[in-house]
């Protein structure tokens, strides 16, 4: 697969849900996930954000994850997410 660059990276609302008032692509953590998506091979198409979670998109589908993780755990529960959505 691809990866993506930064540029290709699109940030949606989620239908019928709050839109941050702050630029979406200044998140830290979109900032991780598209770093792990990149490290691991995965082409991320795109990241709709809501009010607590946002979605990653793949061609495969889409993965749901927590805008502010509240653990330390949280990021090999979404790579892990990732990983089995594209087998």
């Amino acid at each position: 697969m691809t990866s993506s660059s930064r540029n290709d990276i699109r940030y949606l609302p989620l239908a019928q849900s709050r839109i941050f008032e702050r630029n979406p692509e200044m998140l830290k953590t979109y900032r991780i996930y598209e770093k792990m998506c990149r490290r691991e091979g995965f082409a991320l198409l795109g990241i709709e954000t809501g009010s607590k979670h946002c979605r990653l998109i793949f061609e495969a589908g889409f993965v749901t994850a927590a805008i502010s993780p509240s653990d330390r755990r949280n990021m090999l529960n979404v790579r892990s997410a990732i990983r089995r959505l594209h087998r």
